[in-house]
């Protein structure tokens, strides 16, 4: 009977868009949204703050994609808030 432990985390797609950019990244459902977060900033750049929105839901850092239900194929939308 296999139970599932010890084996690999499957990596899903999923789509990161700004209101002038996006870009696909392959993730594990147990990454955290830091780790989400990391890979924006190396992607866009760290020029200001940004928040990630899942399904219009505020994405906290400290937590795994799965607690927002993240799947292959979804959209995480990025907002920027630069500084004046």
């Amino acid at each position: 009977m296999c139970t599932g432990y010890g084996m690999a985390a499957e990596k899903i797609k999923i789509k990161v868009e700004s209101p002038t950019s996006e870009f696909y990244v392959k993730m594990k459902e147990i990454d955290t949204v830091e780790d989400l977060m990391n890979i924006v900033k190396k992607t866009w750049g760290d020029d200001g703050s940004f928040t990630l929105r899942h399904y219009s839901e505020l994405m906290e850092n400290e937590k795994p994609l799965s607690a927002y239900n993240v799947k292959d194929g979804d959209v995480i939308k990025a907002e920027f808030f630069v500084e004046p």
